[in-house]
């Protein structure tokens, strides 16, 4: 096994190994290493070298489920296999190709996250527990996983101090984005920064005057209207009016903050929320009280869904939402040589293996 740099003293860890060490039995950190899988290939030449990409998921929700009902069943669990089927098949790629990384094969090692299904109220300090077994018990040189920002955040200060590279694939709080902080994470999806893209919007449409509201219950929503103001400000965009609600409370006040954008006669309105919220019923008040009106403008950093809408296809609720302006990045094109040939290798990987 490799040397592994001594993790540096910072203080900011400390709360954390605390809180580790109270939870660690409710989410059952005390072995976390789900299981090490020797890479395979047809190549010979690959079995001269080897490395270790570490995985880190919550294995425990859904490595067992047998059938399309026990995930139908399990918040999150399909989503998460497809994580780990995605980092799997990315890892065959390698191995089956002779160029990429030449006499070099990839393993395997799958190692237990913090999972925000059975550990809802215990916090995320049981990420540590995680972020040092890949760290110090493992020959992992990189990792890729985790799900949500702030275990992200935690795995992805960890292993910076020990200099393993740590890959997201899902997770869009703007703070990771800080280098100074995480300097070997990096994500394959967007930041959820869009301050200067806003500013460029309303600049050309010559907008100077601009009311914004968030859910403060959501770091990665709070996080982009932060950013979204600090460059308003920056630009001599007045912000009318910056309000915030509970998007986890039963029932959101929100009544006042559609009464202050009525009253500083705000015309723009910014939203930063998740799909799939509390947004909703924001955004039907907006709409039964006038505020969703051809003359009112709403941007909205995820679209304002109804909980239980399905994400595609008609609803005649959807006709309240006219009017607003979704920021999102540009999608590619379904005819594009890349993505043609990764759906292709998906369909394989599924007809092989309808759970993957």
């Amino acid at each position: 096994m490799k040397h592994r740099p001594a993790l540096k003293s910072h203080h900011f860890l400390l709360p954390f190994l605390i809180l580790a060490s109270a939870i660690a039995s409710a989410q059952n950190f005390v072995d976390p290493i789900i299981g090490f899988y020797p890479g395979k290939s047809p190549h010979a030449s690959k079995s001269k070298n080897n490395i270790t990409i570490a995985i880190v998921l919550p294995y425990k929700s859904f490595w067992n489920l047998t059938s399309q009902a026990d995930y139908d069943k399990c918040s999150g669990c399909s989503w998460w296999r497809t994580m780990d089927s995605g980092a799997e098949l990315a890892v065959q790629l390698v191995n089956n190709n002779s160029v990429i990384l030449p006499d070099t094969m990839v393993n395997i090692v799958r190692v237990q996250g913090w999972d925000n299904v059975r550990g809802t109220g215990d916090g995320v300090g049981g990420a540590v527990v995680s972020a040092l077994e890949v760290a110090q018990n493992t020959d992992a040189v990189a990792a890729i996983g985790e799900t949500q920002g702030g275990s992200t955040q935690i795995v992805a200060g960890i292993l910076s101090q020990y200099k393993i590279p740590f890959c997201g694939g899902v997770q869009n709080l703007p703070a990771l984005s800080d280098k100074r902080k995480y300097p070997y994470f990096f994500r394959v999806t967007f930041g959820n920064i869009w301050g200067q893209d806003l500013v460029t919007l309303l600049s050309r449409w010559n907008v100077k005057r601009v009311a914004i509201v968030y859910d403060m219950d959501d770091p990665e929503s709070s996080g982009a209207c932060v950013d979204i103001k600090t460059y308003f400000q920056q630009n001599k965009i007045i912000i009318l009016s910056y309000r915030s609600y509970h998007g986890n409370d039963a029932n959101p006040e929100f009544s006042s903050i559609l009464t202050e954008f009525s009253r500083v006669d705000a015309r723009y309105m910014v939203l930063c929320a998740q799909a799939w919220s509390a947004s909703y019923t924001l955004m039907d008040l907006a709409n039964k009280t006038g505020l969703l009106a051809p003359k009112y403008t709403w941007i909205t950093t995820q679209p304002a869904y109804p909980p239980d809408y399905p994400g595609a296809g008609p609803d005649p609720r959807l006709d309240k939402l006219v009017g607003q302006i979704y920021v999102a990045p540009k999608p590619i094109s379904s005819t594009d040589a890349n993505l043609v040939a990764m759906t292709n290798l998906w369909n394989r990987m599924y007809a092989s293996d309808p759970l993957k």
